[in-house]
This record gives structure tokens, sequence and C-alpha cells, in this order.
């Protein structure tokens, strides 16, 4: 996963904390100017409320430019949808691991309304939330065009107007 983190250990993970985090956003736009100004705008609007400041390209920029356009680099375009759905299915598995989904439905089966169901149902529902598109710094992409973090809107375009078809590095920071 391309994250950038320092020591320490969060309380909700038992990995490092992370600071800057890569996305890339999808857009459909006429040039590569147009797509970093409506990545600019967006970013603008406080659409990505859980990162406290982000930037196009930032820390990514050396690596991955700030602007992939599939009619330029169909191949570079699809390697970077890949490496984002790579990272939400790591995501997704890495909490499942730590989550006994058995425990978790015995739980919830004897669930008496009078406390909370334990550790383990956090993990589960974190694994949820990536996986119907709620997820926040750990799903690595987003497609403006149809306020989507899954990208088969964005292959779907590609089919119909694959010139108009962007992907903007973001750093994100939290």
């Amino acid at each position: 996963m391309l994250q950038c983190s320092h020591k320490g250990t969060s309380p909700y993970k038992s990995r490092e904390f992370i600071i800057h985090i890569l996305h890339f956003v999808a857009v459909e736009a006429d040039s590569a100017e147009e797509a970093v100004s409506t990545v600019d705008t967006a970013l603008d609007s406080n659409i990505f409320d859980w990162s406290d400041w982000a930037v196009v390209g930032g820390r990514w920029e050396d690596r991955f430019g700030k602007v992939i356009s599939y009619k330029e680099d169909p191949t570079k375009f699809h390697e970077a949808l890949g490496r984002a759905r790579d990272n939400r299915k790591e995501e997704v598995n890495s909490l499942l691991a730590e989550a006994d989904i058995e425990d978790i439905l015995d739980e919830l089966r004897n669930y008496d309304g009078n406390r909370e169901i334990g550790w383990q149902s956090y993990k589960l529902s974190q694994a949820l939330r990536i996986a119907s598109g709620q997820g926040q710094w750990d799903n690595y992409f987003y497609d403006l065009a149809n306020y989507s973090s899954g990208d088969e809107m964005t292959l779907k375009r590609i089919e119909s107007d694959p010139d108009r078809q962007y992907l903007v590095a973001v750093d994100f920071h939290f």
C-alpha cells in the first residue's frame, strides 16, 4: 500500500500511524489541466472531510505524476485502478483476519441491549464500510463523476468516452 507513516501505534489499529495516503481520483475532463482543476475544486469543497488537508500530486508526484490520462497511457491507468483495488482488498482482508465472525454472530444473537458487543465487531464494521463504498482514507480511489469509491463506473466510461477519462493523484493527510 502507498502510505507514509511515522513511529507510534494507533489505539485502533495494530500498525503505525498513517499520515499521507495516495488516492487516485477519477474525473471526466477535456484536458489534464481541467482534470486537476476539477479535483482542486472538490478538495476545496471539503468533500473529503476525513482529511485535514490534501494536495494534487504531493509526495506521490515523482512516482505517478499528477494526472494519468487513459487516452495517453491506458496501461498505467489500469495499473493505478488495480493498485487501488488491491489496497482496498488488503484492508478488508486484514480487518477480517482480526475479526472472528462466529464470535461476533454469537454476541449478536445473545445481545441483551445493555452492553456493546465488543472490539471484533468494530473490525467487521470497518471491513463492511470499505466494501460497501463508505470508506475514507482506506479506499485509495474515488470516482468524482459518480461519487463512488468503486471503479465500475469509471471502467464503463472508458468504453463510451475513453478520451475524457483521467486519474488525478492526490496526497491526503490526516
